[in-house]
């Protein structure tokens, strides 16, 4: 199981949580069923390891880093041209299932401004950061002004999409941001 960690350094605006490794093959085999194959199924397996990894590590609890009554849940967006191709948000999913499991707060106040071209599509880790500068934006700054966030993705690979949605998310006045992810690649 990954640890639960800040990604570069000690000045990250979020810490990533992720459940597992992308190089498991039943792992990215879910995630590539679900975001390409477009097979709804897998989202139960990969809440489950969602669920599975806050519990045992305690991240929602009275006494873990985030209090359910001052945590909500924000799923990574996706822009509406490419939520309308698939037919639906993957971290949207994840997310309903959690909130409905921690009995947790979901908001789509995250949305996505900018049409930017898929991340698994740039090898590059610098293009990669500058793919999704600034094509993140705030909805209702009252959701987010001095909440706790678990901002829910179903895989990170450089984490540049996280930090450029915790930047925003920060702006608006958030406090810890935590990033969940089924799998991270690094």
């Amino acid at each position: 199981m990954p640890d639960n960690r800040k990604t570069c350094h000690k000045k990250s605006l979020y810490i990533l949580a992720a459940a597992a490794f992308y190089n498991d093959e039943t792992i990215k085999n879910l995630i590539w069923r679900l975001k390409y194959r477009n097979e709804k199924a897998a989202v139960a397996p990969l809440a489950k390891i969602l669920i599975e990894h806050l519990k045992l590590t305690g991240l929602i609890s009275e006494i873990g880093p985030l209090k359910p009554k001052n945590t909500i849940l924000v799923p990574i967006p996706l822009h509406p041209a490419r939520e309308r191709q698939r037919g639906f948000n993957q971290s949207f999913l994840l997310a309903e299932k959690l909130a409905k499991n921690f009995n947790l707060n979901l908001t789509n106040s995250l949305s996505r401004e900018k049409n930017t071209k898929p991340q698994a599509e740039i090898e590059d880790f610098k293009k990669r950061q500058e793919n999704v500068i600034d094509c993140f934006s705030v909805k209702n700054i009252d959701e987010i002004k001095g909440k706790n966030i678990l901002l829910v993705d179903d895989v990170s690979t450089s984490g540049s999409t996280l930090n450029e949605a915790a930047k925003v998310l920060k702006k608006a006045g958030a406090k810890k941001i935590i990033g969940l992810v089924a799998a991270r690649a690094f």
